[in-house]
């Protein structure tokens, strides 16, 4: 039982080690980290660290206490708070929220409710979105930018049994970079093609 608590701790320890790691690592990339709970603390395994290198906060609700607006909120004095008329009447504070973003004043929101066929169907509109048809990262992306290949044969790491074998992984075809006469760009000549191709 004792090996088995221990196990479960392990494992918890490495999944918040890795969402703080990419929290705090790929933002330089675009890659941002959302983190939704119903309990903003340390308890409930939101660290401190894990709170700072997020650096846009919401907190959903019309009526939050002074001790949730603290725990959710670098400045809590600084954010916005509901209004009372949205506040108090009945159906229009559903979805109501207030929120601390990096670069921009705080402000009260409201979300409205869409089925999952309009969020589909939303998608399949914006033409500049980028598209793959492998939505699921392999074994060896995920060891590539989470260093799980440092830690082999440790608990919950890739098995002897993985074909990955060190090399880089293949390009997925959208993000390759062609010449005019079809030859494939690598280095600054298929970053300066991208560059001109999005702007």
């Amino acid at each position: 039982m004792r090996i088995e608590a221990e196990t479960t701790n392990g494992y918890k320890d490495m999944i918040a080690t890795f969402i703080q790691k990419i929290a705090l690592e790929m933002r330089f990339v675009g890659v941002h980290v959302f983190v939704s709970t119903q309990v903003d603390s340390t308890k409930t395994g939101v660290s401190t660290a894990l709170k700072a290198a997020c650096g846009n906060q919401f907190l959903m609700g019309p009526n939050a206490s002074d001790n949730q607006r603290a725990n959710a909120f670098a400045a809590p004095d600084a954010v916005a708070e509901v209004p009372a008329n949205v506040a108090t009447t009945a159906g229009v504070s559903k979805g109501v929220g207030v929120s601390e973003t990096e670069g921009q004043p705080s402000q009260v929101f409201k979300g409205y409710f869409a089925t999952p066929e309009q969020f589909a169907a939303r998608l399949d509109d914006a033409t500049h979105l980028r598209r793959t048809t492998r939505p699921e990262p392999t074994r060896a992306e995920i060891a590539e930018h989470t260093g799980m290949d440092d830690l082999d044969h440790g608990p919950g790491q890739l098995g002897d049994d993985d074909p990955w074998n060190g090399r880089r992984v293949p390009k997925a075809e959208s993000d390759r970079v062609y010449s005019d006469d079809g030859t494939e760009l690598t280095g600054a000549a298929a970053a300066a093609r991208a560059a001109r191709k999005s702007g």
